[in-house]
This record gives structure tokens, C-alpha cells and sequence, in this order.
């Protein structure tokens, strides 16, 4: 085996472990009379990238949706940074170096201290996972007097 298994026995025909990334083993066996084989195999490790980022939200006060902010999995470490502008590009809120699923940091739908009209607006959150990771989100979120469960 190359590299040698977890365990250290090289002459196994087998082992298991746990992998935190993406690794090749290479296996050349050699039979009784001398004949070798070898094979290859790579074992690609899927890490979870829960994050959930509303795509409308009810800035009125009745206690259900009224702010928007990132949420996520235990794997996200942190949001590094939220935006939020106006369909002509204007930025209208930011918010950096913020906690996962804290809504006192996400956005009350005011800009310059007034509500905003019920439209469309653009998002861009970028996150931290606690693999050191980081991942940009795009998308658009629209703001309502109301939203039904």
C-alpha cells in the first residue's frame, strides 16, 4: 500500500478509516510465482456545507420573518461578510465578521433609517466553515407586508 494504511500494516488485505480529505491509495500485490497487479483508488471526502439564505423575508413586525440573515450547519464557522443592494447596484446594508443563525445581525429592511419598498433586492454572503473554507452566495431575496407559513 502507499501510502502505508492508517494502522501501519502494509501486507493487509484491507482496512478502514476516516478520512478529513481527499487521498490515493495505491495497492501492488505480488502472487506466489511473481506475477504483480496494482490498482489505484481515490477517495474523495464530501464535507456538509449547510447554509441557509432566505429568499424573502417580512420586515412588519409580527415577530415571524421579519430579518434576513444567514443560517447554517454546525460547520459553518462564521459569515465573513452580508450585502444587500437595490436593483441599481447601491449598496444599502453590510454587515461583516458576524455569527451563523444570530437574526440580531442580519437586516431589519431600512436603509438610512426608513423601510425600503416591497421588491426585489440582491444578496451576497460570503461564509466561513470551520475547515477554514470559504464560500461566496449569490442570490436575491424580496421583501413582503406578509408571508404565509
Amino acid at each position: 500500500w502507499n501510502p502505508a494504511p492508517p494502522d501501519g500494516c502494509t501486507t493487509c488485505t484491507g482496512f478502514s478509516f476516516t478520512a478529513s480529505q481527499d487521498i490515493t491509495y495505491s495497492l501492488i500485490a505480488t502472487d506466489q510465482n511473481g506475477c504483480t497487479a496494482s490498482d489505484q483508488v481515490t477517495i474523495l471526502v464530501t464535507l456538509p456545507r449547510r447554509v441557509f439564505i432566505p429568499s424573502a423575508f417580512s420586515p412588519n413586525g409580527d415577530g415571524l420573518n421579519d430579518l434576513f440573515y444567514v443560517q447554517g450547519g454546525s460547520e459553518v464557522l462564521r459569515v465573513i461578510s452580508l450585502q444587500v443592494f437595490d436593483r441599481w447596484g447601491n449598496a444599502i446594508f453590510r454587515r461583516d465578521d458576524t455569527p451563523v443563525n444570530d437574526a440580531d445581525y442580519g437586516w431589519d429592511g431600512t436603509f438610512r433609517g426608513r423601510f425600503v419598498s416591497q421588491e426585489v433586492y440582491v444578496y451576497t454572503a460570503e461564509v466561513e466553515f470551520a475547515d477554514g473554507m470559504t464560500r461566496l452566495y449569490k442570490g436575491d431575496v424580496l421583501i413582503s407586508d406578509s408571508l404565509s407559513r
